[in-house]
């Protein structure tokens, strides 16, 4: 039986099989090498602190970690943290591919699944993607008309934009008949379709057809054209390596000044000053009662906003917990805000979607059958029912109805 500080024979045979990790131990530090021989590291210790060449951060990694913090994920990590890993969204973003084609080095592991590597050479990453935003950024505002467009890795907080929004776009009597007409016959054909486990081709046909008709008629609300005019956008990059665009921001010289007051001509009187200096100009009594007020509510404290506000929220809590149906109305409304939209603050509810990473917790499980199919199997999933988002519009009191055949995720809730 061998000790637990060592790596057994089979074990060491076996990591030692392939010439090319063979020759890549050689670049291991001498002192960590008498280390393992004396039994104070194992042979995946010793394999992750070759990711890199360079004796002296081995061990300067070896030192800071100390004895019980030397599992082989950490000493990989220590070792990588000044690169970049090739599943950052910069990298996913950029791809490993235009990175080297650009003369960026990429450092490989020979001994585990490193998911594509790091990326040594941060600074052309970073430039990469700065560059590849702007140009984005800049197809957005040429095709859409906007006066400026910049792109940014990080979300600009600072920019001091003040921000503009798309209005609803008011349609013609004759278009909401056609839109609510086609709204209906597509329910009607989804409805008789879902039926079976399969929808017909001439029912996809007849569903893609309305689709490409609803869409043509454009999007429920729009930005106005002298919006565009003095508005820009950011293009930003989102935490999974896409970007998305943030429009309608307006900088503080582009803001409209305000509409200039008329002054009152020279001896006239401004309104009411008749009535406080009386009809004929005489002072008022001082017996007389004082004038009433302006008609208007008077402002409110925040103690008082913050105290109804509580108020109003418990009762929303109850309406919700009552109503079943609205409750799971509410959930969906939130979750679709969160998966397909770029802001999720148009709802009451404070709802998470949260999905972990489990190639942290266990190595190489993204080459497991359940990681690669994780919708499950797509050939138990009908034509039809396999898309993942289907939007229709209607016009009017209708809003816009959706129909989803979701893959199973999960979410933490937190109420609001």
């Amino acid at each position: 039986m061998f000790s637990p500080g060592k790596a057994s024979p089979s074990g060491r045979a076996q990591g030692l099989g392939r010439p090319l990790q063979r020759l890549r131990l050689g670049a291991v530090s001498p002192k960590l090498m008498a280390i393992y021989r004396e039994g104070g590291l194992v042979l995946d210790q010793l394999m992750a602190f070759v990711v890199s060449e360079d004796h002296e951060r081995q061990l300067e990694v070896y030192e800071r970690l100390g004895p019980y913090n030397r599992t082989a994920s950490v000493i990989r990590r220590a070792m990588t943290d000044s690169k970049v890993s090739a599943t950052d969204r910069r990298a996913l973003f950029i791809g490993t591919e235009a990175y080297a084609e650009a003369g960026g080095p990429i450092l490989r592991d020979l001994f585990t699944e490193d998911r594509g590597g790091w990326l040594e050479d941060v600074p052309l990453l970073d430039r990469l993607v700065q560059e590849k935003l702007e140009r984005f950024a800049e197809d957005v505002r040429q095709q859409e008309g906007w006066k400026w467009a910049e792109g940014h890795i990080d979300y600009p907080h600072g920019h001091a934009c003040s921000r503009v929004y798309p209005s609803h776009v008011e349609r013609s009597a004759e278009d909401c008949q056609r839109m609510e007409a086609l709204a209906a016959e597509y329910d009607g054909l989804f409805a008789t379709a879902a039926e079976g486990d399969e929808f017909p081709a001439e029912v996809e046909t007849r569903l893609s057809d309305i689709d490409a008709e609803l869409e043509a008629f454009g999007e429920d609300f729009a930005y106005r054209p002298e919006e565009i005019a003095r508005a820009g956008v950011f293009a930003v990059l989102n935490s999974d390596g896409t970007a998305r665009i943030e429009r309608g921001n307006v900088r503080p010289q582009d803001v409209p000044a305000p509409e200039p007051q008329e002054e009152p001509e020279p001896g006239a009187r401004a309104e009411g000053e008749g009535a406080a200096l009386g009809e004929a100009g005489e002072e008022p009594d001082a017996n007389a009662p004082e004038a009433e007020e302006d008609e208007g509510l008077a402002p409110l404290s925040d103690r008082l906003v913050a105290d109804l506000t509580a108020h109003r929220t418990a009762a929303l809590r109850n309406a919700l917990a009552e109503d079943p149906d609205a409750a799971m109305l509410v959930v969906i409304h939130a979750a679709v805000l969160r998966t397909f939209y770029a802001s999720a603050s148009a709802t009451c509810a404070d709802i998470r979607l949260l999905s972990g990473d489990l190639g942290r917790e266990a190595e190489g499980i993204e080459d497991g059958e359940a990681a690669r199919r994780p919708g499950g199997s797509p050939s138990a999933t009908s034509p039809g029912r396999g898309r993942c988002l289907r939007r229709r519009r209607t016009s009017g009191a209708s809003s816009s109805a959706w129909t989803a055949t979701a893959e199973p995720r999960s979410w933490r809730t937190a109420s609001g």
